[in-house]
């Protein structure tokens, strides 16, 4: 049986820096847009497959359980490595912690309150209301597109701050 780690060609006890300069050899040698033959997007899938799993410190200990491998050496345990790398935000598995807010209630709330003013503007036929609605609105589709970023970067923080400790 071929491990991820005969794919990467390397020892499983190897460093996560070993491991990230054997799959960006491996990828430089055998992308379908270097190589023509026919194999190398298998190979190349197996490679990027390999990696998926052995450049995560958490997938790693997993992979290495289910090989019997989990007595390698804590010293070449990478918890928290940030090479750039990583995996991408919305693939995360991981809770979004305590500092987390739910930034998408915000913008919600927002055109709610702007349904809810011009209602009440209609209701009591006020120009000054109904103004006070469509700028609720504008903050609202403001809110709306600022969420999506701001989740990011709390996410991001939220990452830094977990892989400093």
């Amino acid at each position: 049986m071929t491990t991820h780690y005969d794919v990467l060609g390397v020892d499983a006890s190897a460093p996560h820096d070993e491991i990230r300069r054997a799959y960006h050899h491996l990828a430089r040698l055998h992308h379908p847009d270097v190589q023509a033959d026919a194999g190398s997007g298998d190979t190349m899938a197996a490679i990027n497959a390999a990696w998926w799993v052995l450049g995560d410190a958490r997938r790693r200990r997993a992979y290495d359980a289910d090989l019997a491998l989990a007595h390698r050496p804590e010293s070449t345990d990478v918890d928290g490595a940030d090479d750039g790398d990583d995996e991408p935000w919305w693939l995360d598995d991981e809770p979004a912690g305590d500092e987390q807010r739910p930034l998408v209630l915000v913008p919600a709330a927002l055109f709610v309150l702007a349904v809810v003013t011009f209602g009440f503007g209609v209701l009591i036929l006020s120009t000054v209301v109904w103004a006070m609605s469509v700028a609720l609105l504008a903050a609202s589709g403001l809110a709306f597109a600022a969420a999506p970023m701001l989740t990011i970067r709390q996410r991001a923080r939220a990452r830094r701050r977990s892989t400093a400790s």
